[in-house]
């Protein structure tokens, strides 16, 4: 699964790289299971546009649960751009939230370069 997105499915601006690569992904190892257990309720301005980024308990606040179809014991959770860790954290925890037991583990394409003092003042 991936991190939900700032935007909305709905918006004209979402972005379905995720979706894309799933389905590359899904064709060439065909037993891989992909599901998207969460959704976002409505377009938020992205985290690297905003001067206080977002925590965690915000993030969650804008998630809808739809579950899963089947009963993962492990989740690979992708993301474009680590920076602070806030959605990881927003998403492991609205998992743990609903019901979800199994292991947890992030990957990321790249690190943002910021000033990282400011950063962790939430």
């Amino acid at each position: 699964m991936s991190i939900p997105s700032s935007k909305a499915k709905d918006d004209p601006n979402y972005d379905r790289r995720f979706e894309d690569l799933f389905a590359e992904l899904k064709k060439a190892m065909s037993n891989l299971i992909i599901e998207t257990p969460i959704i976002v309720k409505k377009t938020i301005l992205a985290s690297r546009h905003m001067k206080h980024r977002l925590k965690p308990e915000d993030l969650k606040q804008n998630y809808t649960w739809k579950g899963f179809k089947t009963n993962p014991k492990g989740l690979f959770i992708f993301d474009d751009t680590i920076i602070s860790g806030s959605h990881f954290r927003a998403v492991s925890e609205f998992l743990k939230d609903n019901g979800y037991k199994g292991k947890i583990l992030g990957v990321f394409w790249a690190k943002a370069k910021e000033d990282y003092e400011e950063l962790y003042n939430y």
